[in-house]
This record gives structure tokens, sequence and C-alpha cells, in this order.
């Protein structure tokens, strides 16, 4: 008996054909390919070789992006040195870093990552911080909305933290500020909310269908809260307008 490619753990006499570890990505994730290259029925494949699917590294990656844990306490404690050191190095062009995102809402289920709004200064382009936040390992998330500064940090393969940044003139209104209002100073609001997020990260398949299935909760919790400041409804975080 030979090895069989599709078996690291062994031999197995139900492979006459076995044949050597193939080069193609696809053939060793593709239960087809699997079949068509051995003369393993499928049902030998799965007994013999222990065969799981195996994800793609961007659909682990997706995955982990809407991955939603119950609230930590340290949240608070992270946020705090973190900020203490952005503030740091954006000495002389952020004034101001706040808590943001779920996880600033006590008791909130929330994806493990900490957001922060900055005030970037008067005159200061909230589109031009990386170079002094680079050696904290954040980048410009270019990709993303384009009404504000986005930074991303990651730790490994991991996203860990976002910065978001805004101008003087759009700090008071920001729709990342008044939404966190709204959930901390409204129980029925944090609710409402809850029930829709679980429901999305358990349904979605992507970051983006994640955000999608939020969307209108979103809107509706947000536009309460400008409508109570005396402020006119607004669509959340637009992304096709800088």
């Amino acid at each position: 008996m030979s090895r069989c490619w599709a078996c690291p753990k062994g031999v197995s006499s139900d492979c006459p054909s076995p044949v050597p570890n193939p080069s193609s990505e696809t053939a060793r994730l593709c239960t087809l390919s699997v079949v068509m290259r051995s003369s393993c029925s499928l049902d030998v494949v799965r007994r013999h070789h222990d065969w799981r699917p195996r994800p793609s590294r961007r659909a682990r990656r997706l995955r982990w992006m809407i991955e939603i844990v119950p609230y930590r306490s340290e949240w608070a404690d992270e946020f705090e040195r973190e900020a203490a050191s952005l503030l740091d190095r954006l000495t002389g062009r952020v004034d101001l870093i706040e808590h943001i995102g779920s996880t600033a809402v006590p008791d909130l289920e929330a994806k493990p990552i900490i957001d922060l709004a900055a005030r970037t200064l008067p005159g200061v382009d909230p589109f031009d911080l990386e170079s002094s936040i680079a050696e904290l390992g954040y980048e410009q998330h270019r990709s993303g909305p384009r009404t504000h500064g986005v930074y991303v940090r990651h730790t490994a393969a991991t996203r860990t933290h976002i910065l978001h940044a805004f101008t003087t003139g759009e700090w008071e209104t920001c729709n990342q500020r008044l939404f966190r209002d709204k959930l901390l100073h409204e129980a029925s609001a944090r609710e409402r909310y809850r029930a829709v997020k679980l429901e999305a990260s358990a349904a979605a398949q992507t970051g983006q269908d994640y955000t999608r299935r939020k969307t209108a909760i979103v809107e509706e919790l947000l536009n309460e809260e400008r409508a109570s400041r005396g402020l006119p409804p607004t669509a959340a975080w637009d992304k096709t307008d800088r």
C-alpha cells in the first residue's frame, strides 16, 4: 500500500491508485478534485482521510470580522491606554479622543475591537495622520468611510483598534458619537439594537452583509437622537462623500 496525498495520517487499502500531493490549492480544498485525482469514492475520501472542507483565508477573516462577544470591563481600560498613546503621538494635531462603538457601551455585546474618535485641531487634515501613528501600528483605511479619516491597527492578522478622526466642525454632530450617546442613555435603544445585532451576526456571511443587516436600526436610533437635539435626519455612515 502507498500513502495517499489526501491522507496525512497514513495509508488506506481503499486507495489502490494513490497520487502524490498536488501543487494545486484547489485540489486540496475541493471534494470533486479529491475524487477525480484518486480512485477513492467520495465516501471513502471522507471516511479514510478525515476530510473536512477548509474555508479560504478570506472567508476565515470575514467570519472573524463579525465575531460578537459579551461585554468586557477591560475594554474601558484598554481605551484609556490607547488614547493616551495616541494623544502623545498626535500632540499639536489632536486635542481630544473619546471611546465610541459598542465596546464603549457597558453590558452590550460587541466585536472585540476598540473604536476611538479623535477631534483634530483647526487646520489639521483628519486624512493626514498616518505618519504620526504608524509606529503604533496604525494604517489608513482608504477603502472605508470618506466622511472622516479612518486608521486601523492590527496585531498579527487581527484588527484590534480603529481610530476615527474628525474636524472640529464635524465633532459635535458626527454620527458615531451621537449613536453611542443614544445607546448609553437609553436602555430600550440598547435592547432594540442588541436584538438586531445578534441576529445579524448569526446570519451574515461577510462584514458588509453584517453592516447591511444593521443599517435600518442604526439609522432609526441615530435619527431619534438627532431629532432630540434639533438636528435633521441623515444616512448612517455615508461612505460616498468625503
